[in-house]
């Protein structure tokens, strides 16, 4: 068995904001919070869980043609926020603005193509998000702290989906990539400098 999972990879350039950003946060002493590692962070497209090993063929068959799909674009970080509310945290993210409805489109895709195959669709509304740390058990005064945090706008290129290979260990987990797509270019002239 594999623990499966399909995201949209993030940029180095990101990751090194991001990195600095779980630094500031760190540095506010949140209670509860176990804060992601920056070069584990991207945008989850598809949680798929436990699958058997002779099943990531079929995930690997049904996202082919993906990358002619959909093209490389820029996104834009929106906010600070947390699931299910900042009132009752589990997850502490930052939300999507820009490119929000093309990561709606790839999760659908996704969605559709691998219930072809028997993998459940997913029962909730498709939410784009980098995750930035997870709460041990919810605190109360989670917004006295975000509203210290300076979030600029960060745009972002979205040019690489790929299927991982998810391990837990007490450290954090491992991803291990199992296959990637890379977007075709825009021709439009709309990509990142």
């Amino acid at each position: 068995m594999k623990r499966i999972f399909i995201a949209v990879d993030v940029e180095e350039e990101l990751k090194r904001y991001l990195e600095n950003l779980i630094g500031e946060i760190d540095s506010l002493n949140i209670p509860n919070i176990r804060l992601v590692k920056p070069k584990n962070i991207h945008i989850t497209l598809k949680f798929l869980g436990e699958v058997e090993d002779d099943r990531v063929n079929e995930i690997i068959e049904a996202l082919t043609g993906i990358d002619k799909r959909f093209q490389m674009n820029v996104s834009k970080i929106l906010n600070v926020g947390a699931f299910p509310n900042i009132k009752k945290p589990h997850v502490l993210w930052l939300g999507i603005d820009d490119g929000k409805e093309q990561f709606s489109k790839m999760a659908d895709f996704i969605d559709n193509s691998l219930s072809i195959y028997g993998f459940a669709k997913n029962n909730r509304p498709f939410s784009p998000h980098l995750t930035l740390g997870r709460f041990k058990k919810p605190i109360s005064n989670l917004r006295s702290y975000v509203e210290k945090l300076n979030i600029p706008d960060i745009e972002f290129g979205i040019n690489r989906i790929t299927i991982y290979e998810s391990k837990l260990f007490q450290t954090g987990p491992v991803y291990t990539e199992i296959k990637h797509f890379t977007l075709k270019r825009r021709n439009n002239g709309k990509q990142k400098k």
